[in-house]
């Protein structure tokens, strides 16, 4: 990944807490997290209430490698729509760090 964009990441972007996902965003597919988030937006509704950004997060299988991810946000929660981890009781967040930058949907779709 280039270090220049993880360097703006880091001094531009903002922290987010992983949160479980809310009932009323859709979960999709790993490797599929930008168009999954861009899609899960296009309604007005869905618009007011979160936020879509793009940044870095640390890959879950290595800790130690950051990859470039998008979420959902409410402001201050990372919604991941694309991974999480099956329990008895749901799909529980990825405890990772997120660094992002909120984006407006209507141009990043």
């Amino acid at each position: 990944m280039d270090k220049e964009f993880i360097h703006y990441i880091f001094t531009r972007g903002k922290r987010y807490i992983p949160a479980q996902v809310p009932q009323d965003l859709p979960r999709g597919r790993v490797g599929q997290c930008y168009d999954h988030c861009v899609a899960s937006l296009l309604s007005p509704a869905q618009r007011r209430k979160y936020k879509y950004v793009e940044g870095i997060t640390r890959d879950p299988r290595d800790p130690k490698r950051w990859v470039l991810h998008a979420w959902i946000t409410d402001g201050k929660h990372a919604f991941d729509l694309t991974w999480g981890q099956m329990t008895p009781i749901g799909m529980l967040p990825i405890l990772t760090d997120y660094i992002g930058i909120q984006m407006p949907i209507k141009k990043v779709a």
